[in-house]
């Protein structure tokens, strides 16, 4: 689930969707993701959720976070798998990728809870998840391996 917010902050919520993958871009502020969100100035986004491994577990996967080329440089993201952090460039970074590692611990087809946060300072945005590990090549992860859905006796409903 991605809750969109209409300040830098990840305050004043304006609008929630639910996207098939975290894989977007624009030119410019002028053309949000979302309509609710002001033209020209600055917002953020948490999407909220989960991603199912495929494999068993025991294996790193690194979870990359793609940033759009042209920024201004204060755009800024953070991640966390698990409740750990695996990638933090809250302070702001522009027209590069962070990315960090972590272990994935559960059987194969596990769900692990991901937390990914994203503001939109000025100039170009976009925002990308991918991963790679485990024997698996890298790429945007897809969404049949995202869920929004809350647990009920280890089980997605």
């Amino acid at each position: 689930m991605a809750t969109y917010y209409s300040s830098t902050s990840l305050t004043s919520p304006v609008a929630t969707r639910l996207p098939a993958s975290i894989d977007f871009s624009g030119a410019s502020l002028s053309s949000q993701p979302v309509s609710s969100l002001a033209s020209g100035v600055g917002w953020s986004v948490r999407w909220a959720g989960f991603v199912r491994a495929p494999v068993a577990g025991g294996a790193t996967w690194t979870f990359f976070v793609g940033l759009a080329q042209g920024g201004n440089g204060g755009d800024g993201v953070r991640g966390w798998v698990d409740g750990v952090a695996v990638v933090n460039a809250w302070g702001g970074v522009s027209g590069s990728e962070v990315s960090g590692t972590v272990v994935l611990s559960g059987a194969s087809n596990s769900y692990y809870e991901v937390v990914v946060e994203y503001k939109a300072v000025g100039g170009a945005y976009g925002c990308t998840l991918s991963w790679q590990g485990a024997g698996n090549a890298r790429n945007i992860i897809p969404s049949s391996r995202l869920s929004c859905s809350s647990f009920l006796a280890g089980t997605p409903i």
